[in-house]
């Protein structure tokens, strides 16, 4: 992600910065890691999320496939774009403003997902809700 949408992972690392210990996050520079195992999702928006989410669909590959599972798409609402997933390949995509969801599928399938939660925008903007210069961050104020 870094090389091939540094504005992106940019913004992104500026709000994990403010985390303690932020290079600790197992999902770094995502603050937010869910994992879901064979999880169908209904048609939703995350509005409590930062715009910038990444999927990262697994599973135990079957006969040395890249793809242990059939079906299960990611699909966008507005978009009218059915995903086909396969094994450890990340996608990225606006959680906050397109519509998402998967299909059911048949086999074993998982995925990480890595977001930012929208109040740290907000953290971030108002110096540490207003207590940044009370608190010893090692950051010049």
């Amino acid at each position: 992600m870094k090389s091939h949408l540094p504005e992106e992972w940019e913004r992104v690392e500026c709000i994990a910065s403010i985390v303690p210990d932020a290079l600790e996050l197992p999902g770094y520079p995502f603050t937010g890691l869910v994992l879901n195992i064979q999880a169908i999702t209904e048609a939703h928006k995350d509005p409590m999320d930062g715009s910038l989410c990444m999927v990262i669909p697994f599973g135990p590959a079957k006969d040395h496939s890249t793809k242990p599972w059939n079906d299960g798409q990611l699909c966008f609402g507005e978009l009218g774009i059915v995903w086909e997933l396969t094994n450890y390949q990340p996608i990225l995509f606006d959680l906050q403003n397109i519509t998402h969801f998967n299909l059911k599928g048949d086999g074993y399938w998982c995925s990480m997902v890595l977001s930012i939660d929208k109040a740290l925008f907000q953290f971030k903007e108002t110096n540490r809700n207003h207590w940044g210069h009370h608190m010893n961050t090692g950051e010049q104020i």
